[in-house]
Protein backbone atom coordinates (compact mmCIF):
# COMPACT_ATOMS: atom_id res chain seq x y z
CA UNK A 1 0.00 0.00 0.00
CA UNK A 2 1.67 3.19 -1.19
CA UNK A 3 1.76 6.47 0.83
CA UNK A 4 -0.84 8.15 -1.39
CA UNK A 5 -3.33 5.36 -0.73
CA UNK A 6 -2.69 5.52 3.00
CA UNK A 7 -3.18 9.30 2.96
CA UNK A 8 -6.46 9.02 1.05
CA UNK A 9 -7.76 6.33 3.40
CA UNK A 10 -6.67 8.40 6.39
CA UNK A 11 -8.55 11.49 5.21
CA UNK A 12 -11.71 9.53 4.38
CA UNK A 13 -11.58 7.65 7.68
CA UNK A 14 -10.92 10.84 9.60
CA UNK A 15 -14.01 12.44 8.06
CA UNK A 16 -16.10 9.39 8.91
CA UNK A 17 -14.83 9.30 12.50
CA UNK A 18 -15.58 13.00 12.91
CA UNK A 19 -19.20 12.26 12.08
CA UNK A 20 -19.30 9.11 14.21
CA UNK A 21 -18.21 10.76 17.45
CA UNK A 22 -20.94 13.36 17.28
CA UNK A 23 -23.41 13.25 20.14
CA UNK A 24 -25.95 10.88 18.52
CA UNK A 25 -23.32 8.13 18.15
CA UNK A 26 -20.66 8.40 20.82
CA UNK A 27 -23.08 8.43 23.78
CA UNK A 28 -24.02 4.81 23.16
CA UNK A 29 -20.58 3.59 22.14
CA UNK A 30 -19.25 2.43 25.57
CA UNK A 31 -22.22 0.13 26.22
CA UNK A 32 -22.14 -1.19 22.64
CA UNK A 33 -18.40 -1.81 22.58
CA UNK A 34 -17.83 -3.07 26.11
CA UNK A 35 -21.10 -4.71 27.10
CA UNK A 36 -20.58 -7.02 30.04
CA UNK A 37 -17.82 -4.93 31.60
CA UNK A 38 -19.82 -2.66 33.91
CA UNK A 39 -16.91 -0.74 35.45
CA UNK A 40 -15.38 -0.13 32.01
CA UNK A 41 -18.66 1.30 30.75
CA UNK A 42 -19.11 3.50 33.81
CA UNK A 43 -15.65 5.05 33.42
CA UNK A 44 -16.12 5.71 29.71
CA UNK A 45 -19.60 7.20 30.19
CA UNK A 46 -18.10 9.75 32.62
CA UNK A 47 -15.37 10.54 30.07
CA UNK A 48 -17.92 10.83 27.25
CA UNK A 49 -19.95 13.35 29.24
CA UNK A 50 -16.85 15.43 29.80
CA UNK A 51 -15.97 15.19 26.10
CA UNK A 52 -19.41 16.45 25.06
CA UNK A 53 -19.13 19.41 27.44
CA UNK A 54 -15.79 20.38 25.89
CA UNK A 55 -16.65 19.63 22.26
CA UNK A 56 -18.65 22.81 21.75
CA UNK A 57 -18.07 26.12 20.02
CA UNK A 58 -16.20 28.49 22.29
CA UNK A 59 -14.34 25.77 24.19
CA UNK A 60 -10.54 25.86 24.18
CA UNK A 61 -9.26 24.51 20.85
CA UNK A 62 -6.39 22.48 22.32
CA UNK A 63 -8.75 20.59 24.63
CA UNK A 64 -11.32 20.02 21.89
CA UNK A 65 -8.66 18.75 19.50
CA UNK A 66 -7.12 16.37 22.04
CA UNK A 67 -10.46 14.89 23.05
CA UNK A 68 -11.60 14.48 19.44
CA UNK A 69 -8.38 12.68 18.53
CA UNK A 70 -8.65 10.48 21.63
CA UNK A 71 -12.16 9.30 20.81
CA UNK A 72 -11.27 8.74 17.17
CA UNK A 73 -8.37 6.57 18.33
CA UNK A 74 -10.67 4.65 20.68
CA UNK A 75 -13.25 3.92 17.97
CA UNK A 76 -10.66 3.02 15.34
CA UNK A 77 -8.77 0.69 17.69
CA UNK A 78 -12.02 -1.02 18.65
CA UNK A 79 -12.83 -1.44 14.96
CA UNK A 80 -9.47 -3.03 14.24
CA UNK A 81 -9.37 -5.32 17.25
CA UNK A 82 -13.01 -6.36 17.57
CA UNK A 83 -15.13 -6.03 14.47
CA UNK A 84 -13.30 -6.36 11.15
CA UNK A 85 -12.88 -9.95 10.01
CA UNK A 86 -13.66 -10.95 6.45
CA UNK A 87 -14.89 -14.45 5.61
CA UNK A 88 -15.56 -16.26 2.33
CA UNK A 89 -19.28 -15.50 2.57
CA UNK A 90 -18.82 -11.76 3.10
CA UNK A 91 -16.18 -10.74 0.54
CA UNK A 92 -18.68 -9.96 -2.27
CA UNK A 93 -20.84 -7.80 -0.02
CA UNK A 94 -17.80 -5.93 1.31
CA UNK A 95 -16.44 -5.24 -2.17
CA UNK A 96 -19.82 -4.04 -3.45
CA UNK A 97 -19.84 -1.34 -0.75
CA UNK A 98 -16.45 0.06 -1.70
CA UNK A 99 -16.87 3.33 -3.67
CA UNK A 100 -15.63 3.12 -7.29
CA UNK A 101 -14.89 -0.58 -6.90
CA UNK A 102 -13.98 -2.14 -10.26
CA UNK A 103 -14.67 -5.85 -10.51
CA UNK A 104 -11.57 -7.85 -11.20
CA UNK A 105 -11.98 -11.54 -12.07
CA UNK A 106 -8.69 -12.18 -10.26
CA UNK A 107 -10.28 -11.02 -7.02
CA UNK A 108 -12.06 -14.36 -6.77
CA UNK A 109 -8.70 -15.86 -6.02
CA UNK A 110 -7.82 -13.43 -3.24
CA UNK A 111 -8.13 -15.13 0.13
CA UNK A 112 -10.01 -13.47 3.00
CA UNK A 113 -6.85 -13.94 5.09
CA UNK A 114 -4.89 -11.72 2.69
CA UNK A 115 -7.70 -9.15 2.63
CA UNK A 116 -7.75 -9.17 6.44
CA UNK A 117 -4.01 -8.64 6.61
CA UNK A 118 -4.09 -5.73 4.17
CA UNK A 119 -7.03 -4.14 5.94
CA UNK A 120 -5.36 -4.44 9.34
CA UNK A 121 -2.15 -2.97 7.89
CA UNK A 122 -4.12 0.04 6.67
CA UNK A 123 -5.88 0.44 10.01
CA UNK A 124 -2.60 0.16 11.89
CA UNK A 125 -1.18 2.99 9.76
CA UNK A 126 -4.23 5.12 10.58
CA UNK A 127 -3.94 4.34 14.29
CA UNK A 128 -0.26 5.32 14.32
CA UNK A 129 -1.14 8.64 12.66
CA UNK A 130 -3.84 9.33 15.23
CA UNK A 131 -1.57 8.35 18.14
CA UNK A 132 1.16 10.68 16.92
CA UNK A 133 -1.26 13.58 16.58
CA UNK A 134 -2.82 12.87 19.96
CA UNK A 135 0.55 12.71 21.72
CA UNK A 136 1.45 16.08 20.22
CA UNK A 137 -1.77 17.57 21.61
CA UNK A 138 -1.21 15.84 24.96
CA UNK A 139 2.22 17.44 25.14
CA UNK A 140 0.60 20.85 24.67
CA UNK A 141 -1.82 20.12 27.53
CA UNK A 142 0.96 19.02 29.86
CA UNK A 143 3.59 21.62 29.00
CA UNK A 144 1.22 24.51 29.63
CA UNK A 145 0.62 23.28 33.23
CA UNK A 146 -2.71 25.07 33.14
CA UNK A 147 -4.95 23.72 35.87
CA UNK A 148 -7.94 24.16 33.58
CA UNK A 149 -6.51 21.40 31.36
CA UNK A 150 -6.32 18.77 34.12
CA UNK A 151 -9.65 17.17 33.19
CA UNK A 152 -8.81 16.82 29.51
CA UNK A 153 -5.36 15.37 30.22
CA UNK A 154 -6.96 12.93 32.69
CA UNK A 155 -9.51 11.74 30.10
CA UNK A 156 -6.86 11.35 27.40
CA UNK A 157 -4.89 8.97 29.65
CA UNK A 158 -8.04 6.98 30.45
CA UNK A 159 -8.67 6.50 26.72
CA UNK A 160 -5.03 5.62 26.06
CA UNK A 161 -5.33 2.95 28.78
CA UNK A 162 -8.46 1.47 27.19
CA UNK A 163 -6.80 1.46 23.76
CA UNK A 164 -3.71 -0.27 25.13
CA UNK A 165 -5.81 -2.93 26.87
CA UNK A 166 -7.57 -3.63 23.58
CA UNK A 167 -4.27 -3.94 21.70
CA UNK A 168 -2.82 -6.26 24.31
CA UNK A 169 -5.85 -8.52 24.11
CA UNK A 170 -5.65 -8.49 20.31
CA UNK A 171 -1.99 -9.58 20.43
CA UNK A 172 -2.88 -12.54 22.64
CA UNK A 173 -5.82 -13.55 20.44
CA UNK A 174 -3.75 -13.34 17.26
CA UNK A 175 -0.96 -15.42 18.81
CA UNK A 176 -3.52 -18.04 19.84
CA UNK A 177 -5.01 -18.12 16.32
CA UNK A 178 -1.56 -18.51 14.78
CA UNK A 179 -0.91 -21.56 16.94
CA UNK A 180 -3.73 -23.37 15.11
CA UNK A 181 -2.67 -22.34 11.59
CA UNK A 182 -0.10 -24.74 10.09
CA UNK A 183 2.85 -23.00 8.49
CA UNK A 184 2.35 -19.76 10.44
CA UNK A 185 5.27 -18.24 12.31
CA UNK A 186 4.07 -18.31 15.91
CA UNK A 187 5.25 -16.07 18.74
CA UNK A 188 5.71 -17.98 21.98
CA UNK A 189 4.11 -16.86 25.25
CA UNK A 190 7.27 -15.13 26.45
CA UNK A 191 7.47 -13.03 23.26
CA UNK A 192 3.80 -12.05 23.55
CA UNK A 193 4.26 -11.11 27.20
CA UNK A 194 7.35 -9.08 26.38
CA UNK A 195 5.52 -7.18 23.60
CA UNK A 196 2.66 -6.30 25.95
CA UNK A 197 5.09 -5.37 28.73
CA UNK A 198 6.96 -2.95 26.45
CA UNK A 199 3.73 -1.38 25.19
CA UNK A 200 2.68 -0.75 28.77
CA UNK A 201 5.89 0.34 30.46
CA UNK A 202 7.32 2.34 27.55
CA UNK A 203 3.97 3.91 26.74
CA UNK A 204 1.22 4.44 29.28
CA UNK A 205 3.53 4.46 32.33
CA UNK A 206 5.46 7.33 30.81
CA UNK A 207 2.24 9.29 30.21
CA UNK A 208 1.01 8.69 33.75
CA UNK A 209 4.32 9.82 35.21
CA UNK A 210 4.33 12.92 33.01
CA UNK A 211 0.78 13.74 34.08
CA UNK A 212 1.58 13.53 37.80
CA UNK A 213 4.79 15.51 37.44
CA UNK A 214 3.06 18.27 35.50
CA UNK A 215 0.25 18.69 38.03
CA UNK A 216 2.51 17.83 41.00
CA UNK A 217 -0.03 15.29 42.24
CA UNK A 218 2.15 13.92 45.01
CA UNK A 219 3.79 17.23 46.03
CA UNK A 220 1.29 18.08 48.74
CA UNK A 221 1.44 21.70 49.89
CA UNK A 222 3.93 22.43 47.12
CA UNK A 223 1.79 23.57 44.21
CA UNK A 224 -0.05 20.26 43.97
CA UNK A 225 -3.23 20.19 41.90
CA UNK A 226 -5.22 17.02 42.54
CA UNK A 227 -9.01 17.40 42.46
CA UNK A 228 -9.40 13.71 43.35
CA UNK A 229 -7.68 14.09 46.74
CA UNK A 230 -9.75 14.39 49.92
CA UNK A 231 -7.92 17.57 50.91
CA UNK A 232 -8.51 19.38 47.63
CA UNK A 233 -9.54 23.00 48.21
CA UNK A 234 -12.09 23.89 45.55
CA UNK A 235 -12.34 27.44 46.85
CA UNK A 236 -8.74 28.33 46.03
CA UNK A 237 -8.79 26.09 42.93
CA UNK A 238 -12.29 26.51 41.51
CA UNK A 239 -13.45 23.95 38.94
CA UNK A 240 -15.87 24.70 36.14
CA UNK A 241 -19.09 22.68 35.75
CA UNK A 242 -17.62 20.11 33.36
CA UNK A 243 -14.63 19.46 35.65
CA UNK A 244 -16.86 19.27 38.72
CA UNK A 245 -19.08 16.63 37.11
CA UNK A 246 -16.01 14.68 35.95
CA UNK A 247 -14.34 14.74 39.37
CA UNK A 248 -17.54 13.89 41.25
CA UNK A 249 -18.21 10.99 38.88
CA UNK A 250 -14.70 9.53 39.20
CA UNK A 251 -14.64 10.04 42.98
CA UNK A 252 -17.97 8.23 43.37
CA UNK A 253 -16.80 5.38 41.16
CA UNK A 254 -13.54 5.07 43.09
CA UNK A 255 -15.46 4.95 46.39
CA UNK A 256 -18.08 2.43 45.28
CA UNK A 257 -15.62 0.22 43.39
CA UNK A 258 -12.53 0.58 45.57
CA UNK A 259 -12.06 -3.16 46.13
CA UNK A 260 -12.53 -3.93 42.44
CA UNK A 261 -10.06 -1.19 41.44
CA UNK A 262 -7.36 -2.48 43.78
CA UNK A 263 -7.81 -6.07 42.61
CA UNK A 264 -7.65 -5.07 38.95
CA UNK A 265 -4.67 -2.75 39.40
CA UNK A 266 -2.58 -5.56 40.88
CA UNK A 267 -3.82 -8.56 38.91
CA UNK A 268 -1.69 -10.51 36.43
CA UNK A 269 -3.75 -11.64 33.40
CA UNK A 270 -1.36 -14.49 32.53
CA UNK A 271 -1.36 -15.99 29.05
CA UNK A 272 -4.54 -18.09 28.95
CA UNK A 273 -6.59 -16.61 26.11
CA UNK A 274 -9.81 -17.89 27.70
CA UNK A 275 -9.38 -15.59 30.67
CA UNK A 276 -7.00 -12.88 29.43
CA UNK A 277 -9.55 -10.38 28.07
CA UNK A 278 -11.72 -10.51 31.20
CA UNK A 279 -8.74 -10.05 33.51
CA UNK A 280 -7.03 -7.39 31.38
CA UNK A 281 -10.07 -5.18 30.70
CA UNK A 282 -9.92 -2.10 33.00
CA UNK A 283 -6.59 -3.26 34.50
CA UNK A 284 -4.51 -0.33 33.20
CA UNK A 285 -7.36 2.11 33.83
CA UNK A 286 -7.39 0.96 37.46
CA UNK A 287 -3.60 1.26 37.67
CA UNK A 288 -3.95 4.90 36.65
CA UNK A 289 -6.67 5.54 39.24
CA UNK A 290 -4.63 3.96 42.04
CA UNK A 291 -1.60 6.06 41.04
CA UNK A 292 -3.31 9.06 42.68
CA UNK A 293 -3.03 7.36 46.06
CA UNK A 294 0.76 7.07 46.04
CA UNK A 295 3.72 8.09 43.95
CA UNK A 296 4.25 5.37 41.29
CA UNK A 297 8.00 5.96 41.45
CA UNK A 298 7.99 4.99 45.12
CA UNK A 299 6.06 1.76 44.53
Amino acid sequence: MDPDQVERIYQESNNYLSEFIKINWIVGFPAYAFGGYTFHIQVLVIVVRYFLSRNIDGAELTQRTALNLAFKLLVLTYTMTHTITLAESTDAAVCSNIPDYDFDPCSKGVSPKLMNRQLKVALKALIERLKESLLQEFEKLIRSKKKSRWGTAFCVIIIFAVVLEDLQTCIHIQADIDKHNPGTVVADDDQVQEACHRMEHEGIDWLIDLFHQSFRTHKKNDGSFDPLSDGFDSRSNPLDLAETILVDGIRTLMDTSSEYIMQKAHCHPGTDIRTFEGLNTSRIVCRFLTSFESDPQEA
